[in-house]
């Protein structure tokens, strides 16, 4: 049954039989402004769309409410999709760095490959995430654009790992202009379930973290692989790691460790800043001297998005 069905601008189609509310005067046909200009920024404030590559919702645009769960659900990747992330993940799993560091106790193997890699379409995370992804763009309209993370004056390692291997499937609709990045984010078998379905919650962070309770992921598979198993009980076969879609909009670089509950005040760089004329950085990139690893912290969930599923064994 279908009770509304007009394409005129700025009206509503009503589909009860899909349960989907959408635009459907126009969509979105891809990025066709130059990346990091403001006519991009707009327009893609005014487009709420899903990826043009997803797959179960292709063609409904600017899509509102969909609570037909059996299609936001996690489902194989394209082969070049498979290609290029088995590329990146298997590049950045750095031989000589496996088993070092205290969260590497007992991983002995040398090599890994991925199995499988399936892509989640997840409406409810992915409306959550472009909306913080909007934030991070009003910024940039009202102040600039921000400063890459190669050219922060503290940054050790220059650009994010991940932004420099060239693979198309994951530099489309990926906006690095707004330092949004694919990262890792190392996580056990039996709980991935719940993220895909919940999403990433800082709430669930250790207690013992380096820079407080966030998000953690990594720009090399090889430290994300130190947690897709209990120390203790160390698998070489069907593990899993996500790879992440995160913005990390105004970047701050911290040189030493300390425990933060949200990114610091830009201007008196501490999380407890009472001034409410001063903004806040958007995520932290802890970036240490002594450490053999740089981690990408967000304090919001809705600030990064669970988009691959990674399977593999180690060898």
């Amino acid at each position: 049954m279908q009770l509304i069905q007009k394409t005129t601008m700025n009206t509503y189609c009503l589909n009860l039989n899909r349960f989907s509310l959408a635009f459907l005067d126009e969509l979105w046909q891809g990025q066709d402004s130059a990346p990091g200009t403001n006519e991009l920024w707009e327009k893609m404030l005014n487009y709420h769309n899903f990826p043009l590559y997803w797959t179960q919702f292709k063609g409904e645009c600017n899509l509102k409410i969909h609570p037909n769960d059996e299609l936001c659900k996690p489902v194989k990747a394209s082969q070049s999709e498979f290609n290029d992330v088995k590329d990146l993940f298997e590049s950045t799993y750095i031989a000589s760095l496996v088993g070092k560091g205290l969260d590497a106790t007992n991983i002995n193997t040398t090599s890994v490959s991925v199995t499988n890699v399936e892509r989640i379409e997840k409406v409810e995370l992915w409306h959550d995430y472009i909306h913080a992804r909007d934030k991070i763009i009003r910024k940039i309209l009202k102040r600039g654009p921000f400063k890459k993370l190669e050219s922060i004056s503290n940054c050790i390692r220059g650009p994010v790992n991940t932004s420099t291997k060239k693979h198309k499937t994951l530099n489309r609709e990926i906006y690095p202009e707004m330092n949004e990045y694919y990262l890792f984010h190392g996580t056990k078998s039996d709980i991935v379930g719940n993220l895909i379905n919940k999403g990433l919650d800082p709430r669930h962070s250790g207690d013992k973290t380096m820079m407080g309770r966030g998000i953690y992921c990594a720009e090399v598979s090889i430290k994300s692989d130190q947690y897709a198993d209990d120390k203790n009980n160390r698998r070489t076969i069907g593990l899993t790691i996500l790879l992440v879609r995160m913005v990390l909009g105004n970047i701050y670089v911290a040189t030493k460790p300390k425990q933060f509950k949200m990114p610091p005040c830009t201007t008196c760089l501490t999380d407890r800043c009472t001034n409410e004329s001063h903004e806040h950085f958007d995520s932290v990139v802890a970036d240490i001297p002594n450490k053999l690893f740089r981690e990408f912290i967000v304090y919001d969930g809705t600030q990064c998005y669970p988009e691959y599923l990674i399977t593999y064994n180690r060898y």
